[in-house]
């Protein structure tokens, strides 16, 4: 898969002019497809059968877009990359905040016992409540 993470549209379309033609199927594109974005990453694959998205910008693909690419036999789909930043405390940080609240530790000193944020430990006690 060929990914390209430019966003604004003509640093895309130049990176786009300066690749030669291959034979890549899937395509990543970090800007939101549009006919022209897509018209430009087909001249240059040409046996393109996926075009992936971020999943928030797949939201927001026109119609006209989905037709152009449905006829050209192409799938927009949205993915495979994450989207967001990624969490900082990992399970085993978060597992310990709960087991020292459900021991009936009060959240100001299980901040100050693991060194993590007032507000983070409050986040995940109520994430935990449902």
């Amino acid at each position: 898969m060929k990914v390209y993470r430019q966003r604004n549209p003509k640093k895309l379309f130049e990176t786009l002019s300066n690749e030669k033609r291959d034979s890549n199927t899937e395509a990543y594109v970090s800007a939101r497809p549009t006919i022209e974005i897509l018209n430009k990453i087909v001249d240059v694959h040409p046996h393109l059968k996926r075009l992936y998205c971020p999943p928030s910008l797949y939201l927001q693909v026109g119609k006209h877009t989905f037709t152009r690419a449905r006829d050209a036999g192409i799938e927009i789909l949205g993915g495979p990359f994450p989207a967001g930043r990624p969490n900082k405390y990992n399970e085993k940080d978060v597992n310990r905040i709960l087991s020292r609240w459900k021991a009936g530790m009060p959240a100001k000193r299980i901040s100050k016992e693991l060194g993590i944020p007032l507000r983070t430990v409050y986040f995940y006690i109520n994430e935990s409540k449902g």
